[in-house]
This record gives structure tokens, sequence and C-alpha cells, in this order.
């Protein structure tokens, strides 16, 4: 979206154009600046009036300075039609609403339906989840809606949508951005919001199969569940979604994930006596889904699995010479990173309140497809060759 138009910062107007991008952030270039000295790096309010639409433009760093042209950055852009919006601290809201993309998944494979929506509670909110639309006519369009029965301020609402975007993304195992945000605040005025959530992901593909969508009976108790681990574990959220953000190199990879299975354990069994080799059995044969992984592999590999894994992870963060034709390499660590990747999804699962059933249901769509990806792999592949040929 672009908006031209004269800025003015209280004692200046220059003309300017200011650019909105898909994900909310943005960017000011105006003819000239508005103060000369190089010391002032900032304007903390902007403001444009276009007639239907007051924007008022908060914290704006200066990205490029000159008498001809500057650039700036906007932490914040609001657009109203009522009045200019300044301290988001100071803004009683009643309701927040936005959207997600790439979270098609998370409704289901029914592709005959138009519309659905389903309530969430938490402390005094409701999070509705709205979606219209049909597969076979285009992408489904979601609202999500969360409002309460008091007055919070948009920051409060800020903490619920974190919680609630990571809950979705986990459950789709992708990340899912918000976008075209708007509050109603307590006269009932509307107030668009643009600023880049810090969890967001520009571009590339990091799609699992769904853990669970919002078919989900149990889904109220889920999110519940998912509270409670950011509760007892909230930084971890980050390390656990950080290969979704960005490529890393395999060894790190790996370093991340045994640190997040450590992690993870240590916080939800709150014992720090355990050692690292029997967390990862804890973990890996935990009764609720342990006969689905004995299903793949026999008692005695997983041992050895528990090992390799264990091995590796010390000689990777202590490198131990004496270790180097005990780890795992190449094509066997990667294949063991899907592993990790699933046995933490798992745990997690279990704490926030998936069911035995629950279990059974992603056995061929994420606990087979991940633990067995190489035979997977070389199957479909084998097949695409059949049908070549």
């Amino acid at each position: 979206m672009t908006i031209n138009g004269k800025f003015n910062n209280n004692t200046l107007t220059l003309d300017g154009e200011l650019k909105i991008y898909d994900d909310s952030s943005s960017s000011l270039e105006v003819n000239g600046e508005y103060k000369e000295q190089d010391t002032i790096l900032k304007e903390e309010y902007i403001f444009v009036d276009k007639g239907n639409q007051l924007i008022t433009l908060k914290d704006v760093l200066y990205k490029n300075k000159s008498r001809i042209k500057s650039i700036l950055t906007p932490n914040i852009v609001f657009i109203t039609n009522k009045k200019y919006t300044y301290n988001l601290e100071e803004i009683n809201v009643k309701k927040v609403i936005f959207s997600l993309n790439n979270i098609n998944s998370f409704y289901g494979n029914d592709y005959e339906i138009t519309n659905k929506s389903i309530n969430i509670a938490y402390k005094d909110y409701t999070i509705k989840v709205s979606f219209n639309g049909c597969f076979n006519k285009g992408q489904r369009q979601n609202i999500i809606e969360i409002n309460s029965t008091n007055i919070h301020s948009f920051n409060e609402y800020q903490n619920i949508i974190y919680k609630f975007v990571t809950f979705i993304s986990f459950a789709i195992g992708d990340i899912a951005n918000q976008q075209n945000t708007y509050f109603i605040d307590k006269d009932g005025n509307e107030v668009k919001i643009y600023y880049k959530p810090s969890f967001y992901k520009k571009d590339g593909k990091t799609k699992q199969s769904n853990l669970f969508d919002i078919n989900n009976i149990n889904l109220q108790n889920l999110f519940n569940g998912w509270i409670n681990l950011f509760e007892i574990a909230e930084p971890l959220i980050p390390l656990y979604f950080m290969p979704y953000f960005y490529k890393i190199d395999l060894n790190v990879k790996y370093i991340l994930l045994t640190q997040g299975l450590e992690a993870f354990h240590r916080k939800i069994t709150r014992n720090n006596q355990i050692n690292f080799i029997d967390r990862i059995k804890d973990i890996i044969f935990n009764d609720n889904y342990k006969n689905l992984l004995l299903k793949l592999s026999d008692e005695k590999e997983l041992e050895n699995l528990c090992r390799k894994i264990r091995t590796t992870r010390n000689y990777l963060t202590h490198y131990n010479v004496k270790q180097e034709n005990e780890i795992l390499k190449g094509k066997e660590q990667i294949f063991t990173c899907i592993k990790l990747e699933l046995f933490i999804d798992l745990y997690l699962l279990k704490f926030i309140g998936f069911m035995e059933e629950d279990f059974h249901k992603i056995y061929h769509s994420v606990i087979k497809n991940r633990f067995d990806r190489e035979n997977v792999i070389q199957n479909t592949l084998a097949n695409k060759t059949l049908e070549d040929e």
C-alpha cells in the first residue's frame, strides 16, 4: 500500500510517500529533512491528513538523511478516521481483529465446507477463529477476533496474540504470519495498526504435516496446555521455532535440537538430576506413544539411537577425538535431526493434552512420516521412477 501526501511533525510539513509492506512494516520517503542536526536520529510523531484517513507514524527512525531527500522507518503506523493516535499504552481496547496467512491446513481437509468458526477462552478473553471460502474456489480467508469482557491495553492484547499465533504455528508445523490487524477502542473507533510482528517469517518453506487442526475436539484443552507451557518454559518457545526462521548449519541445528529436548524435559519434569540419555529415553519411551514408535523400530534399536544422539551431542559440544568414529554424520545425522524434531513434538503434544487416540490419528502423517523419513523418500522416488517408465 502506498500513501502520498504532506507529512507533518508538528513543526514542518514535507511532501512524501509512505509505503506499507506485506509484513506490515513501513518506510517513509520525504523531500528534505525535518531537522538538520545529525544528532537527531528519529521523529517521535509524524502526521498526515488524507481527509477520510488520519495517519499517525510513531517512533520514526532516520535511515538516510539529507536536505534533498530523507528515508525514515516508522515503528508503528496508525490509520483511523476519527483522531490521531498516540501512545498505545493510553489506548483502551475492546477488540482486536487480524488474519493469519499460511494456515489453510489448520482448517482440515473438508474441501466443501465454506465457513466455520470456533471459540477459545482465555482468562476474560474470547478468541474467535473464523474462516470462509472454499479450497475449490481458491484460498480460504480467515479472521481472528479477540475480545474481552473488560477493557485492556493493546500491549495486553499483543501478549495474547503472540501466544495464539505460536499455538497455531505449532499445530501446522510452519509459521502463521499475522496480517491486517486493527482494533476497536472503548469509544467504538476502528484503528488500523501496522507494525512488523517479531514472530513473522518473510519467506522460505519449512512446512511439516499438521500435528492437529481446527477439528480436534480438545482444541480448548490443547490451548490451555500451550498456555501452561508458556508459564513454565516461555524462553524456550523462540528456541523451538528458530529452525523455522533461519537456515542453520547441520551441526548447529543438531546442538539446538538436543538442547531444546533437554531443556523442555528439564522444565516439564522440574528435575535437574537426570542425565541427558535418561531424558531422551524418558521422552521416547513415553507410554502414550512408545508403542507407535515400536512399530517402526524395536526397543534395542531405539536404545542404540539414544546412545548415538548422546555421543554426537557430546562430541559436538566437547570435541572428543576418541568419539569421532562413533558419531552421527552426513545423511544419518540429517535424518536423526528429523527424529529429534519428532520426539520434541510428541513430548510437547503429550504435555499440552494429547490423548492416546490423538497420537494414533497422526501415526501415518507425522510419526511414521518423520521417523521413517529416509524410507519414505526412497519409496516416493521409486514410485516416481515407475510412473516415468
